[in-house]
């Protein structure tokens, strides 16, 4: 059956989804990188914790600054792909947008785990970014035009199954990184457990030396 070719309008909502998450992403990095409070955000709060945890950086990195580099990747990608460029550039466009959407997904399963199991909050925000993101990260995975056959109608915008395995493969391959890292790595400061039970019980301050007998 041949693959209907992807238009204008399928191009833009991809690009608006991408540019919505990335403007949540950018929003929650310029937060992170100022100390500003998080809308909405308040102390105690589960976006509150989710943000203040380890699972909030990569190597002292705000998270929140891959997935605005994603985010974009998509964007990017999106511009890549459309029949008036060269098959060249639009053949690397789709290999792109899979790598990235392939990224986008296991990335957000991993952050959607992680609030679910480990830190049992929510960050509103992040599951917004993640939303609008992972929507257009399907999108690109259902429609991408994947073939082995030459057709002449879509030998300019088909990319074949090998490339694209790979592409996914990388994707998923970078997101596997990024957990790997924030198990091994654990950032300098309170973790989000030792920040509640301070809140809750107050700084913990150890006893005084006795004072040593007099000889």
């Amino acid at each position: 059956m041949r693959q209907q070719p992807v238009g204008p309008a399928f191009l833009w909502t991809i690009r608006f989804l991408a540019a919505s998450a990335g403007g949540v992403s950018g929003y929650l990095l310029y937060q992170s990188l100022t100390g500003a409070s998080v809308a909405g955000c308040g102390p105690g709060s589960g976006c509150s914790q989710v943000l203040s945890s380890r699972w909030a950086s990569f190597f002292n990195v705000p998270v929140s600054a891959g997935g605005l580099a994603v985010y974009l990747s998509i964007l990017i990608g999106s511009f890549l792909v459309p029949d008036r460029n060269t098959w060249e550039v639009q053949r690397f466009g789709w290999a792109w947008l899979l790598g990235a959407a392939a990224l986008e997904l296991a990335a957000a399963g991993w952050f959607i785990g992680v609030q679910a199991i480990d830190l049992k909050a929510w960050c509103p925000w992040c599951l917004s970014a993640h939303a609008a993101g992972g929507a257009a990260a399907i999108m690109v995975l259902l429609r991408a035009p994947i073939s082995n056959r030459f057709d002449p109608d879509q030998f300019h915008t088909s990319i074949r199954p090998g490339p694209a395995v790979q592409a996914v493969m990388g994707g998923v391959l970078a997101a596997t990184v990024l957990a790997a890292g924030q198990l091994v790595y654990i950032p300098s400061g309170l973790g989000i457990s030792q920040e509640l039970l301070v809140a809750q019980d107050g700084p913990q301050v150890a006893p005084a030396p006795a004072p040593a007998p007099a000889s």
